[in-house]
């Protein structure tokens, strides 16, 4: 759940550098998550919504459904095949302008973001983030490519509002 949380904020501090992105309040994409665990891939696909200052909503359709709802103070995800919940309180709170200031870029359209002790390789395609590369705590390959994506477009946010089946166990971490 935490690289969820580190590609959120990075994702919203690429979309804040002034040259680029000074305006940007909403971001939503359909997305591909690849990760390559030594050799062997296993593929994700799902939606993201983003609403600042702190929304954040990854839906995944394959090949398991799973919902993670961010915002400033915890994480919660809802998985309905294993009927529950996990909550987990974000302790300490990252501070986007750091994550910013962090950021390097590399060439054109490429950037490089370090949080802690991992790196992420930003991509930018058209100017619009394309793709995320990471090494995960495992210290597997995790590459995640965003599709049809728009950025400013209205974003309910009633969607940021978790629905979880009352007959659900909740777990709390």
């Amino acid at each position: 759940m935490k690289h969820i949380l580190i590609i959120f904020l990075t994702v919203i501090s690429l979309y804040g550098e002034k040259h680029l992105f000074a305006n940007l309040h909403t971001f939503q994409a359909d997305f591909r998550q690849i990760v390559d665990s030594d050799g062997e891939k296993l593929t994700y696909r799902g939606k993201i919504y983003i609403k600042r200052p702190d929304l954040v909503l990854w839906e995944y359709i394959e090949p398991v459904e799973k919902s993670i709802y961010i915002n400033s103070r915890n994480v919660m995800v809802i998985e309905p095949d294993l009927e529950q919940v996990i909550v987990k309180s974000i302790s300490e709170r990252v501070q986007l302008l750091e994550i910013l200031e962090k950021s390097k870029k590399l060439s054109d359209g490429r950037y490089t973001s370090k949080f802690g002790d991992r790196d992420y390789l930003v991509i930018l395609k058209d100017k619009k983030l394309y793709r995320v590369i990471y090494n995960d705590e495992l210290e597997n390959q995790v590459e995640l490519t965003f599709i049809n994506s728009y950025a400013n477009s209205e974003i309910d946010s009633s969607i940021f509002i978790p629905k979880i089946d009352s007959d659900f166990d909740k777990i709390y971490q």
